[in-house]
């Protein structure tokens, strides 16, 4: 080793980069963890062990309903894409949905949902959005980039959020869900 060193390989095989980034240059390549031995309590098998994505971002999330509001309600919304896997944060903040009726959802999610069976939710936090709800959870269903949100309700049918249009709104979220 020496002070213009900036790759190391060691004895061991452990490797160092002293200044810089790993760039994979080729598509569709990445981290191999095939040689790990993974054992997982129900005895499951790994099918996917190359670890070939990893993004940051910012997206246009936009709260509507059926009708939509008076004035586009928008908002930059971050991401983090590992593998499969987005990591969604969105926060509008003392919004008017005025002129908005009808069922609420987001649109502008930065990648489709994988389109699994089942459907990907989260709970966010509403101000002035659902005023009559025990529990509003939000959910992506099928290969959609658009959240919806559901009143889930003790003994009580599941039914579509409504938009309350009015001023003042806040809605926070995080919410997680898979890619194809």
């Amino acid at each position: 080793t020496n002070s213009a060193a900036r790759l190391t390989v060691e004895t061991n095989g452990d490797t160092t980069i002293e200044n810089g980034n790993l760039v994979i240059g080729t598509a569709g390549k990445g981290i191999d963890f095939s040689n790990q031995t993974v054992t997982s309590a129900s005895g499951a098998s790994t099918t996917a062990e190359l670890l070939d994505h990893y993004e940051e971002g910012t997206f246009t999330a936009v709260l509507t309903a059926e009708t939509a509001p008076s004035s586009a309600v928008s908002t930059t919304g971050n991401y983090v894409r590992i593998g499969k896997v987005i990591h969604i944060f969105i926060r509008f903040s003392n919004v008017n949905t005025s002129g908005a009726a009808g069922i609420m959802f987001i649109t502008g999610l930065p990648y489709a949902s994988a389109g699994v069976t089942e459907q990907q939710t989260a709970v966010p936090m509403m101000h002035k959005l659902s005023v009559s709800e025990k529990y509003v959870t939000a959910y992506i269903s099928g290969s959609r980039t658009i959240i919806n949100f559901i009143n889930v309700k003790n003994n009580a049918a599941w039914t579509d959020t409504q938009i309350n249009a009015t001023t003042s709104v806040y809605l926070n979220m995080n919410m997680t869900y898979r890619v194809a």
